[in-house]
């Protein structure tokens, strides 16, 4: 697979896990992700869009090499952990909020499970875009379709 068919499928993939992950983990702690009210949804959304497109460009390096390596899937991972708080701090400051409360969003996330949650999505999805792009599988074939090459 292209390495950027590859940086476009697994960047959908995390946006999907890291949502599905962050709506889980909410759901079992009984927590918000942003816990400070009167916020609304802004730091949230910069904090989703922020995140995606720092995982989009520490992937594309890594996936551009002739034989990708895994490691850049932890520095994937890594930048993820770190963009989402930060994001969502800098959005929490836009709205208005008090930079007390940006940091304590900050801590809360990378000392918490929300933090833990963006980073295995980053790292999940990265690790599947560079086995797309090392694998040198063809397209599925039915058994029919096999017999009729070899002849």
């Amino acid at each position: 697979m292209s390495p950027r068919l590859a940086l476009v499928l697994s960047t959908a993939t995390f946006f999907a896990l890291a949502v599905f992950a962050l709506g889980m983990t909410s759901l079992l702690l009984d927590a918000s992700v942003i816990a400070e009210p009167g916020l609304g949804q802004i730091p949230g959304i910069l904090a989703m869009a922020g995140t995606t497109l720092a995982f989009l460009l520490t992937l594309r390096p890594g996936l551009g090499r002739p034989q990708p390596s895994y490691a850049s899937a932890l520095w994937t991972a890594l930048a993820c952990f770190l963009a989402y708080p930060l994001v969502a701090a800098l959005g929490i400051l836009i709205v208005g909020g008090e930079l007390g409360v940006a940091t304590a969003v900050v801590l809360r996330h990378v000392t918490g499970a929300f933090g833990l949650a963006v980073a295995a999505s980053a790292l999940l999805a990265a690790v599947a875009a560079i086995a797309m792009v090392r694998t040198r599988g063809g397209r599925a074939q039915w058994p029919w379709e096999r017999e009729s090459d070899e002849e």
